[in-house]
């Protein structure tokens, strides 16, 4: 599921979702575990945010948590937040 909240004051615009994966069997669990700590809170990524923000975004996982389930299944739940990043520039060469 996903839990939208939204931000006050500059860059208003930026969404933070809770994402949450659950009931996920070890294999999935561990590739989405991988990949927020291989992140370690401080590289971005890309996400395509659902309707109505449809498009993809740029986030930081900061924070999650894991539930263990029964018998090898899990629920993890990540606090994705959209980032300003600057727009790419393109460089000309002569």
């Amino acid at each position: 599921g996903v839990e939208h909240n939204y931000q006050d004051g500059i860059n208003s615009d930026l969404i933070t979702y809770r994402v949450s994966f659950k009931n996920r069997d070890l294999f999935e669990s561990t590739a989405i575990l991988h990949f927020l700590h291989r992140r370690e809170g401080v590289e971005k990524f890309s996400f395509c945010s659902p309707k109505p923000f449809a498009g993809k975004k740029i986030f930081l996982a900061r924070e999650w948590s894991t539930r263990a389930m029964k018998r090898s299944y899990f629920d993890i739940t990540a606090l994705f937040e959209e980032v300003s990043d600057p727009p790419y520039q393109l460089i000309q060469k002569n």
